[in-house]
């Protein structure tokens, strides 16, 4: 391959780039003309991010200059793709009996949340994968079960005090918070999940989330609802239906992965009663399920989706799983292997 010269098209966090091997014949770049209609205008873009979650050891614990490298990869603008959110979790163990909080347990996402603050991410998000085993139904915070309802003001208090913390300890601040990741997923196994209904959702919003911010102060960070498994806003309509719950709602957010029974995903479409009240739409996770593939049908498929997501369902932000993950692995845009302190770039990184 020739040299090749680079050239940003726009500035700000939502910057593309074209490369251009040297020597390319104008009859070649004539064919690749774009036309741009300034006026008309589309939705407003917040960003395209990546979650670490609970893998942000996963670059946290890599070596030497190569744990950095990665970071400049995922959130620099010049030596990387420049991801403008940052996806992370509040984690069930900050609060693990009743009255009882330790917001220090998880070094390794304080660490890369600072790390992506300081390379110019503004706009940091947490998601709660479960609430404590203590509040939930099936006293686990793994196979589902439901937040009890006289748990509700306790998860309230610990999600507010979450943003707080964060804040006041490590100098992080919370763009947004989610109250739930994937309520309605028909497969809850191993992994840190709670099971939310249209009514539950819609009352902790209205009753006890919000009026918690205001209490602690941490109002100003925007709430996301409900992220569910699949691409549809239909759980969410109950609470956007009430006033009271809607008005607390700012970000409506939901997956990208096939319906089990179907193994399908369902059609990109606008999220119409969401827009209606005023709401961004956010798509907030999805990775490869199919088949094991680091190369370019990969890279192509999620090109291709990310300009649907744009384009058909006008969302505001799209956001992949996971940045980073350990060993040959589809969920992630980079696969690290700690042994080697090496890493290998998928072609869906770009």
């Amino acid at each position: 391959m020739g040299s090749i010269v680079k050239r940003a098209i726009c500035s700000g966090a939502g910057a593309a780039a074209w490369t251009m091997p040297i020597g390319m014949s104008a009859e070649v770049r004539a064919a690749s003309d774009v036309t741009i209609h300034w006026n008309d205008v589309k939705q407003e873009i917040d960003g395209f991010g990546v979650s670490q979650a609970d893998w942000s050891h996963a670059i946290y614990d890599m070596q030497g200059p190569v744990r950095d490298e990665i970071m400049d990869l995922l959130f620099d603008l010049e030596t990387g793709i420049g991801a403008s959110i940052f996806r992370g979790s509040i984690f069930a163990d900050f609060n693990p009996a009743p009255g009882e909080y330790d917001f220090n347990t998880r070094p390794d996402q304080v660490w890369v949340m600072q790390q992506a603050q300081a390379r110019g991410v503004d706009k940091i998000i947490a998601t709660n994968w479960s609430p404590p085993a203590w509040m939930k139904t099936n006293h686990s915070t793994t196979h589902g079960g439901y937040l009890k309802p006289e748990c509700y003001a306790d998860h309230a208090c610990l999600l507010s005090g979450f943003i707080r913390e964060y804040r006041k300890r490590f100098g992080i601040d919370l763009y947004a918070i989610s109250m739930c990741n994937e309520p309605n997923s028909m497969k809850f196994l191993s992994w840190d999940s709670c099971q939310w209904n249209a009514k539950n959702i819609r009352v902790f919003l209205r009753d006890y989330l919000k009026q918690e911010m205001i209490d602690q102060g941490v109002a100003d960070t925007k709430v996301i609802a409900a992220e569910p498994f699949w691409w549809s806003e239909n759980l969410m309509k109950d609470a956007l239906s009430d006033p009271e719950s809607s008005g607390r709602i700012d970000i409506v957010a939901a997956h990208n992965y096939p319906v089990p029974i179907v193994n399908r995903e369902l059609p990109t479409k606008p999220f119409t009663m969401a827009s209606a009240n005023g709401k961004k739409v956010w798509m907030t996770e999805v990775s490869q399920v199919d088949s094991y593939d680091v190369g370019m049908t990969s890279g192509l498929k999620f090109a291709k989706q990310v300009h649907h997501f744009m384009t058909d369902a006008s969302v505001n932000a799209w956001l992949y799983w996971t940045g980073a993950i350990p060993g040959s692995n589809d969920e992630g845009l980079i696969n690290v292997y700690k042994d080697s302190n090496t890493y290998q770039l998928t072609k869906r990184y770009y």
